[in-house]
């Protein structure tokens, strides 16, 4: 009796284990085309597409520090992506895993590389340009949805590393805020 209750066991758990190397495959892919989106991004529009695309409708991105923004909050920034040039982003998974059969948390290291114009003269003199990579590890969490894999939260877990023109750059610190 306690080995058929032992091999039933074994078939059952079998069965409901969930194919982490299927949704892997696809939110693989789902980075690739969001990266690719990215990169090819002229306008806000396409921007606004690519987070269609890519996230849920309520989905959230938490930045070091700060409180969650939803899309419409953090859309202002979409300029910064469109003003540079972006050469390479890429993010190796670290880790996948999967609480359950419709959600898949997934962590690495998010690099974005380009050559920009400092208009601002934060890297050295104004105007010139600079290579820079920026790093920062990521959480993501993503649901199964009907429309396939979507992005709900986006986590950067501290703050961007940056490397300009081949060396780490470590920005001024802000100025407190004054009290009210």
């Amino acid at each position: 009796m306690f080995r058929l209750t032992g091999l039933a066991l074994f078939i059952a758990a079998n069965l409901l284990a969930v194919d982490t190397s299927q949704a892997r495959r696809e939110i693989e892919a789902a980075y690739a085309r969001s990266f690719s989106a990215l990169k090819n991004a002229k306008t806000m529009e396409d921007l606004d597409l690519n987070f269609k695309a890519t996230d849920t409708p309520d989905s959230v991105s938490i930045m070091p520090g700060e409180k969650p923004m939803t899309w419409e909050q953090m859309r202002r920034y979409g300029f910064e992506t469109l003003r540079g040039p972006t050469d390479e982003i890429s993010f190796p998974i670290e880790t996948f895993t999967m609480p359950d059969a419709q959600t898949a948390v997934v962590q690495g290291t998010m690099k974005v590389a380009g050559t920009i114009s400092d208009q601002y003269g934060s890297f050295g003199p104004k105007d010139e340009k600079h290579a820079v990579i920026a790093t920062a590890p990521i959480r993501d969490t993503w649901v199964k949805t009907p429309d396939g894999w979507r992005r709900k939260m986006h986590e950067k877990l501290a703050a961007n590393k940056l490397i300009v023109d081949g060396k780490e750059f470590t920005p001024p610190a802000r100025a407190a805020a004054p009290q009210k």
